[in-house]
């Protein structure tokens, strides 16, 4: 049809009352490249959910991609520098990746992985540097979440860490961390700490109020 509100080539659907209802099957086969479903031109609209690899999208999405091995979804800038043009989203074995690959997807690209989450933990783990950037007030911000704080809590911390294995390098080669100095939080200090193969060879500690 080309006239009225809408234009349909070809209308499919399947109304009855089996357990699985689809309205169009497509398949392809045996050619150099197959496409079971080719939109040559105009955008492709979904009312409902999409799922690749999944039979019964879950509740509360839109788009689930599921599988045994590595479920993942790629970003692909055609135009960038060799090596640099793809970016995976993926989940695996109970964490989750950022990763740089190659241009063929068949390694790691220039970034290699650049974030791993742990989805039991939900500890993080960045390869490159961390930037907090902002005009206003540029923050960074560690929390303790725990509703009650014990006498001598370690309430939060930074740790300089270095895995070198050469001579003395390896372990947390300095600090910074704030303990509770009594369970009602009046008294506070923080500690700087500067170590050698996890031994303490020298810490500074300061109270709140600056008295050392």
């Amino acid at each position: 049809s080309s006239s009225g509100y809408q234009g349909r080539a070809v209308y499919f659907i399947y109304e009855g009352s089996q357990t699985l209802g689809m309205g169009i099957i497509c398949a392809a086969s045996g050619a150099g490249s197959n496409y079971a479903l080719y939109a040559g031109a105009g955008d492709i609209y979904v009312t409902n959910k999409v799922g690749i690899g999944a039979t019964n999208v879950l509740a509360n999405t839109k788009l689930e991609i599921k599988d045994a091995d590595h479920a993942s979804l790629l970003l692909h800038d055609s135009d960038a520098a060799t090596t640099k043009r793809i970016v995976e989203i993926r989940s695996q074995g109970e964490e989750f990746f950022i990763k740089g690959r190659n241009d063929d997807n068949t390694g790691a690209g220039a970034a290699g992985t650049i974030m791993t989450t742990s989805l039991t933990t939900g500890d993080c783990t960045f390869a490159g540097n961390v930037f907090v950037s902002t005009a206003s007030s540029p923050t960074l911000q560690i929390k303790n979440t725990a509703g009650t704080l014990t006498e001598n809590a370690l309430a939060g911390g930074i740790d300089l860490y270095t895995s070198d294995g050469s001579q003395n390098a390896t372990g947390v080669k300095g600090y910074i961390r704030w303990y509770t100095d009594d369970a009602w939080g009046s008294a506070e200090r923080l500690e700087f700490g500067i170590g050698q193969n996890s031994a303490t060879l020298a810490i500074t500690a300061l109270t709140l109020d600056g008295n050392k």
